[in-house]
């Protein structure tokens, strides 16, 4: 329990602490992250994930992801 407690600290710190029910109910197309994947010959797509987790679109760069996120009517969130 004293991890629990030292966690909440951090999390007071850093910001809010959302479960995963807590961040899909934000809202699915409202809320997103930015995550990098890297391509079988070395490339690197920047992905747009939704609250849920799944993809809802990919890019070659963090600026045009974050273009198509707004563009998307998303806020970015970070996560980690």
């Amino acid at each position: 329990m004293q991890v629990e407690a030292l966690d909440r600290e951090a999390a007071a710190r850093d910001g809010p602490v959302l479960t995963t029910s807590e961040f899909r109910q934000l809202g699915l197309s409202r809320i997103g992250y930015l995550m990098a994947v890297i391509k079988a010959r070395g490339d690197t797509d920047i992905v747009i994930q939704g609250a849920d987790g799944l993809t809802v679109a990919r890019a070659d760069s963090v600026d045009n992801a974050m273009d198509l996120a707004d563009q998307l009517g998303l806020t970015l969130v970070p996560v980690h």
